[in-house]
This record gives C-alpha cells, structure tokens and sequence, in this order.
C-alpha cells in the first residue's frame, strides 16, 4: 500500500482531464469519476492485491491578484480487493488530498518557482473480509523552496499498522 500511496499523486495528475471553468468565480475545477483498476502489495502479509473501484477526483486551480498560482486536490477510490494468491477479499478505500502553491519568482534552474509548497496527505485502508488483518496506511509530507529557492522535504505524519 506504501507502493500505492507514494504513486496516487502520479496517478492524479495523469489523468488527462479538461478543466471547467466555474461562471461565478472563474476558478478551473475538475470533478470527474471514473472507474479504476490498479495491483498494490499488501504491506501486512507482501501478497500482492487487485483493486477495482471508482475514483472521484475533485480539483481546483486560480491564480492570486500577484499571479501566483494555487491547486488543490481530493480524491478517493472505494472498491473491492481480492489477494491474487490468497484470494482473500477486501473493502479498498482511499482518501487524497494535496495544495500546491506556486512562487511568482523563478528559481536559476528556469524550472521550479519560489516560494513554493507542496502539501500531500493519504489514508488508506484495506479492509479484509477474511481471517487476514487489515491495514492502515496514513502519511502527510511536506515539499517546499523557500524565498532563495532552497529545497526542503518535511514528512510531517507517517503511521503504519496491521489490524487483526
């Protein structure tokens, strides 16, 4: 689930869709479901799981009166799970949120931007409806350059366990 979590961020910006402008506040947004289906490990017993679900992906983008821009990101999937060698079944459920906010000052490097701050917190549970214990996977983690364009990673939460 580590796997999962550490990739859900590639999987929402990878997702290839058009944003709506909203008439009242001219803010971009995206709020779309769609089905999914991906392979995790579970980290409790490293059997390998497949999940299908649905993900709903909620987003919105604006750009501040300086011109720097900001998102912010929700998403969840909720499916079933089956151990591909077990065949044990689960609940997957899975909640996303992330900011970002972007510097109107651009760093030497011509890429990144400062200030600049990226916020990303994940839970997700995979419940079994077997003998197998369920797990739990929570973490927040912090990414950011200040003023100077100076680098800084911060793991602000991280909690792993296995249920019974």
């Amino acid at each position: 689930m580590k796997k999962l979590a550490a990739a859900l961020l590639s999987i929402v910006f990878a997702v290839s869709l058009t944003p709506i402008t909203n008439a009242d506040t001219g803010k971009e947004m995206i709020n779309e479901k769609f089905p999914i289906e991906f392979l995790t490990t579970d980290e409790c017993n490293m059997e390998e799981i497949a999940v299908t679900g649905t993900m709903h992906l909620v987003a919105k983008f604006r750009t501040d009166k300086n011109g720097a821009a900001h998102t912010d990101t929700f998403a969840t999937i909720h499916g079933r799970a089956v151990g591909v060698t077990s065949g044990n079944e689960y609940i997957y459920a899975d909640t996303f949120r992330s900011s970002e906010d972007f510097g109107i000052t651009l760093c030497e490097d011509g890429i990144n931007t400062a200030p600049y701050e990226f916020k990303q917190y994940v839970h997700s549970r995979l419940l079994s409806k077997g003998s197998l214990p369920n797990s739990h996977l929570k973490f927040t983690v912090r990414f950011s350059t200040d003023a100077n364009c100076n680098f800084g990673m911060e793991v602000i939460e991280e909690k792993f366990d296995c249920r019974g």
